[in-house]
């Protein structure tokens, strides 16, 4: 599949209050950015795997292992297709990061597009704010949508995307460097904030019955894990504790049983960012070979880098989203366009056949 750009756009900085005028159209470049078929293609991907674990594959795998507590097959299928308990990462764990990257690529289009269209900085800002907006209040719709009152919880994934956009947005159009230093001061700042929090931890020999976390389930997935990263024993759950309980609450909050966190917006924020560098990479003037090796290259970088990070104490954790897995799973976000969005190499070698 070949990828068709346009020239590159310039981009209204955010300290620009007037409308920009209506860039010119080199000769021969199309009017307007089209359709980009790669992102059409990664989220099928998405959508198909969702699919597949509503056929219940997760729940065949789940059956069979009754019958078969022994068979690696099953108990191989069934990690892949369910999130893990706490460390680690599974193929069904990349769903959310693949949607809050495709957020990043989708906007590196989406406001070009408008911008064309003679919008202003103001106004795609504005939009930026009502998206997020809705986003945030989608969310808490879904998440109540089974109870008998309003669940006011910023912890799914619409309402985690909503939180990062308009900041997201107030990076768009700045250069690389800038989004390369925002997403390592991100990853940083979460990092040392868990790290200095005095955590109390959770003893893996008693559990923590009151914060859901009984002494078999600490013994299997706690030990060896640092106190700052345990579950409902950390930073964010603190945060929640008194955030949540600000809000209108039939009961008071007490913890997430999923271990999950309203802060976790802040590290996928990176993700998001790192999605709107993906962008504007896919949607330069580089050669299709240099982008495939871009997105390559970055990919095992982000893979090496959070498996680094982890033997040096912060482990890969997606329901608290630590910067290494923010920066493994990013590795793997690029990785999937890397192979699916241009066109293979040795297509690329043959310049007269078409992907």
């Amino acid at each position: 599949m070949s990828l068709v750009v346009a020239e590159p756009d310039r981009v209204v900085q955010p300290s620009s209050l007037s409308a920009p005028p209506a860039p010119e159209t080199p000769p021969g470049a199309p009017a307007a950015v089209g359709r980009l078929q790669s992102l059409d293609a990664y989220r099928g991907l998405i959508m198909v795997s969702l699919a597949f674990n509503g056929f219940g594959l997760a729940a065949t795998a789940r059956n069979h292992l009754r019958a078969e507590p022994e068979s690696g097959f099953w108990q191989a299928v069934l990690y892949q297709f369910e999130h893990v308990e706490w460390l680690g990462c599974g193929y069904w764990d990349l769903i959310q990061p693949s949607f809050m990257f495709m957020v990043g690529v989708s906007m590196a289009y989406s406001y070009v597009k408008r911008q064309r269209e003679g919008q202003s900085w103001p106004r795609m800002f504005g939009h930026a704010c009502w998206r997020a907006v809705a986003l945030v209040v989608l969310g808490i719709f879904l998440i109540s949508n089974s109870r008998n009152a309003t669940e006011w919880s910023l912890m799914n994934v619409l309402t985690q995307i909503g939180l990062g956009y308009p900041f997201l947005f107030l990076l768009w159009g700045r250069s690389p460097r800038v989004h390369a230093a925002t997403a390592t001061v991100l990853l940083l700042g979460v990092w040392a904030a868990y790290v200095l929090y005095p955590a109390p931890g959770i003893d893996p020999a008693g559990g923590a019955p009151k914060a859901g976390v009984t002494a078999a389930w600490a013994q299997q997935h706690l030990a060896g894990v640092g106190a700052a990263w345990h579950k409902n024993a950390n930073l964010g759950q603190a945060i929640d504790t008194w955030l949540l309980n600000l809000l209108p609450r039939s009961e008071s909050f007490v913890f997430n049983n999923g271990g999950y966190q309203t802060i976790n917006f802040v590290p996928s924020l990176a993700t998001m960012l790192f999605g709107l560098m993906c962008g504007e990479l896919l949607r330069s003037n580089r050669a299709a070979r240099a982008k495939l090796l871009w997105l390559a290259g970055a990919g095992l970088a982000g893979l090496a880098a959070g498996l680094i990070w982890q033997a040096l104490g912060c482990p890969l954790v997606k329901r608290i989203w630590t910067p290494s897995w923010a920066l493994f799973s990013t590795g793997w976000c690029c990785l999937i366009p890397a192979r699916r969005s241009l066109r293979p190499l040795s297509t690329l070698r043959r310049p007269g056949m078409q992907g």
